[in-house]
């Protein structure tokens, strides 16, 4: 999710995510950002297993600054969890998945609508440096 704009990018759908799996779709996030990845100068994540440093290297690379924030303290990515929450309460705990396709499928079209059609009130508010954060 990219705070300033609380654009939401959903990078791929599995049922036992690994660290090479999260590394690839953090390679895939920079390839999709294209030019736009210059403007972002940190991700911040949590401190999960599955982000290993190949995955802060893939950002680093391109000048991003992971930051993790402390264990067991949710309130410090508060964007991500609220925005994992609402897909939880009015995406996946309404639908009834099939396999993964239909699952990935779910999850884009609740990120569209959420991208497009929620309001935001920050996006009304002064532009600041530009953040990432991480949620799974």
């Amino acid at each position: 999710m990219e705070v300033r704009t609380r654009t939401v990018h959903i990078l791929g759908v599995t049922a036992h995510p690994t660290a090479a799996w999260a590394t690839q779709h953090a390679r895939q996030l920079l390839w999709q950002l294209g030019d736009r990845a210059a403007t972002f100068t940190h991700l911040i994540r949590d401190r999960d297993p599955k982000f290993t440093a190949a995955f802060d290297t893939i950002f680093a690379s391109e000048g991003i600054t992971v930051t993790k924030i402390p264990p067991h303290s949710p309130n410090c990515n508060p964007h991500a969890e609220r925005f994992i929450r609402s897909v939880r309460e009015e995406c996946t705990n309404r639908v009834l998945t099939f396999d993964r396709g239909h699952a990935e499928k779910i999850r884009q079209e609740h990120a569209c609508h959420f991208n497009t059609h929620r309001p935001h009130q920050a996006l009304s508010l002064p532009k600041t440096s530009s953040t990432l954060v991480s949620g799974v």
